[in-house]
Parts: C-alpha cells; sequence; structure tokens
C-alpha cells in the first residue's frame, strides 16, 4: 500500500497541482529516503515536467533500494525508447520488468512497439502474441492484434 507522503503527492498531481507535488516530494524525500512510493511519485512528477535525467536518477535510486520494483525497470526502459532515443537499452530495461512480471500484458505491449520500431519483427511478433494471450478482454489486445496483423 502506498505510504501517506506518495497518496498525498498523488492527489496533488490528480488535482492539477504537479507543481505543488514535486514541491512536497522534494521536501520530504530526503528524509524518507526508503519510501519507494514516493520516490516513484517523484520521478512520475519529474517525468512529466521534463526532468528527464532527474526521472532516471530517481528510478535508479529505487532499484537500488528494490531491484523487483518492476515499474521503474518499465518507466527506465519507457525513458530510454522515447526520450533518450535508445531503443535497445529501452528494450534491456523492459525485459528486466518482464522478468519480475512475465505476464503484464502492458509490458509485453510495449516490448512488442519497441521491437517493431528496432525492426525486429520476429520479436515483436512473439512480444504481441504474449500480450494477447495474456489480455483476453483487455483494450490493449485489440491493438496488439492489429499490429500483430501488419508484422504477418
Amino acid at each position: 500500500m502506498p505510504s501517506i507522503i506518495a497518496l498525498t503527492a498523488r492527489s496533488l498531481r490528480k488535482s492539477n497541482r504537479s507543481r505543488k507535488a514535486l514541491e512536497y516530494l522534494t521536501s520530504v524525500i530526503d528524509t524518507e529516503s526508503d519510501d519507494i512510493e514516493a520516490r516513484f511519485e517523484l520521478e512520475h512528477l519529474l517525468y512529466e515536467v521534463g526532468n528527464i535525467e532527474e526521472a532516471v536518477k530517481q528510478n535508479e535510486e529505487i532499484l537500488k533500494r528494490d531491484p523487483n520494483f518492476a515499474e521503474s525497470w518499465f518507466n527506465l526502459g519507457w525513458i530510454y525508447a522515447t526520450s533518450k532515443g535508445n531503443v535497445h537499452k529501452g528494450i534491456e530495461y523492459l525485459q528486466r520488468a518482464l522478468g519480475i512480471h512475465p505476464k503484464n500484458p502492458g509490458y509485453l505491449y510495449t516490448l512488442g512497439c519497441f521491437y517493431q520500431i528496432n525492426d525486429t519483427r520476429h520479436e515483436a511478433r512473439d512480444a504481441f502474441t504474449r500480450c494477447i494471450s495474456n489480455s483476453p478482454d483487455e483494450p490493449i489486445r485489440r491493438d496488439a492484434e492489429r499490429r500483430l496483423a501488419m508484422l504477418q
């Protein structure tokens, strides 16, 4: 369950007060350095305001404390592939997230998209197929099916 610090920041962020949430988290994160959920909220906020390097640092701090925090592996993959232009590194990080949650349809779908961008069709097909088999009723399934059909 998220800490009160993380919940407070999330509430501020969802009420369109991201700057206030960022100020709040920045002021308490040093004293609450082991609060992974608070760091995760801080990472989201930093990413939202375009502070990519600090978002990367927060994910790295989270993973030092908990290397099984799959969401941070996923976020690093997303950042490297989309903001830093390093799809190969993005794929590496997504594979780490999938090592923790191998059936996560969102992770599988994103991995398929990154493979598609990287023009590794076989791996993209495999990721989309796995996504489809793990998301029978989710909207993501339809898009994965569409992308898989384009790869045939």
